[in-house]
């Protein structure tokens, strides 16, 4: 774990599983699970396409340096030993063969830069990377390496440090591969992958205007008619105000609000910004505060199913989902649907154990 160089061409580089890496991240209240799930596609597709590999280190390096390299590999969550104790976990490696080259990345879809204490300073990520990648031995590693970033902004600012590569962004590797794609230059093997790729960074990361569904006018219409059937009953049994139907872009919702807390159901499309990604057409619902805002960290709020989502519109907070049986965004038995989030959402709430059940 001490060195961070592998060469792709020899025997010890182990190839990035996609599936082992996908299945491995699970979400927590202290994880962006995006985050290590687009790392863990762009490693593989950086892997699998040599023709990728070169360009996209091109954007961080600029491509003459880059010319007689023969294979490109990478590794994610690499471990560098920290000038202070313990251990720093750069998100991406890519790195060339024959110790040419080796790029350390730090992947941002949607935290911060974390900072770490030096001495009087305070440096970012990449630049204690930078500190702490000079200290290893250097017949170990890359005879050029470099940290660089990839984010939706220019979140980190540029040092003077020769070892920072260039801020890249999502947007600027979405547009190479979509460049490469068009033009016909990447592996056929490849190119399926890729085109989801593309279609996630402007979905999940991005968050790019949505386009709203063509059926979402029937599921509107008959989301009303399913809200309306459990408006009165479900107030009634958890001692809240419920509101009035009200549409939005892409579904439709109802408040129930209480002193104390505010009920939150959306009967939302597939592709719908309340939705999530590869999800059919749903129906969600979220606890939140008086003034519709997440709740803090709850464990009791995780007791009752509830799980912290980022929807395709970028919000986070705690909600179920309960995908629908529809055709076209038509609703076949409205009262079982409506039985269903009644029986779903109640069992949460006691299981959540709120004072108000």
């Amino acid at each position: 774990m001490s060195h961070v160089y592998v060469d792709p061409a020899g025997s010890h580089y182990r190839p990035p599983n996609l599936i082992a890496e996908l299945t491995r991240f699970h979400s927590t209240k202290a994880v962006v699970p995006e985050e290590n799930q687009m790392t863990a596609a762009l490693a593989w597709l950086l892997d699998r396409s040599q023709v990728f590999a070169r360009e996209f280190a091109g954007l961080f390096l600029g491509c003459d340096v880059l010319a007689d390299i023969k294979q490109f590999g990478t590794q994610t969550q690499v471990s560098l030993p920290n000038p202070s104790g313990g251990l720093l976990w750069p998100d991406l490696s890519l790195a060339g063969d024959a110790r040419s080259f080796e790029l350390l990345i730090e992947v941002k879809v949607g935290a911060t830069p974390n900072e770490y204490p030096d001495g009087e300073e305070i440096l970012l990520q990449p630049d204690m990377y930078a500190k702490a990648w000079r200290l290893r031995p250097d017949k170990t590693q890359a005879r050029l390496r470099r940290v660089g970033t990839l984010t939706k902004g220019f979140d980190f600012d540029r040092t003077e440090d020769e070892w920072r590569a260039r801020n890249v962004t999502w947007l600027d590797n979405r547009d190479l591969l979509r460049q490469l794609i068009d033009n016909g230059d990447l592996e056929p093997g490849v190119v399926p992958v890729a085109r989801d790729f593309c279609d996630v960074i402007g979905q999940v990361v991005l968050h790019e205007a949505l386009v709203a569904p063509a059926h979402v006018g029937a599921l509107q219409a008959d989301g009303r008619k399913v809200l309306m059937g459990i408006r009165d009953q479900l107030g009634a049994v958890i001692g809240a105000t419920p509101g009035q139907p009200a549409k939005h872009k892409d579904g439709i919702g109802l408040l129930f609000r209480h002193p104390d807390w505010t009920l939150w159901v959306i009967v939302t499309p597939a592709g719908g910004m309340y939705n999530l990604f590869g999800n059919g057409d749903a129906a969600a619902f979220c606890l939140l505060t008086p003034g519709e805002k997440p709740l803090p960290d709850e464990p009791r709020v995780q007791a009752g199913g509830f799980e912290r989502h980022r929807d395709l519109s970028g919000y986070r907070d705690d909600r179920i989902y309960i995908e629908l049986d529809t055709v076209d965004g038509a609703i076949a038995d409205f009262e079982a649907v409506g039985n269903q989030i009644i029986e779903r959402m109640l069992a949460a709430l006691r299981a959540c154990r709120p004072p108000f059940i």
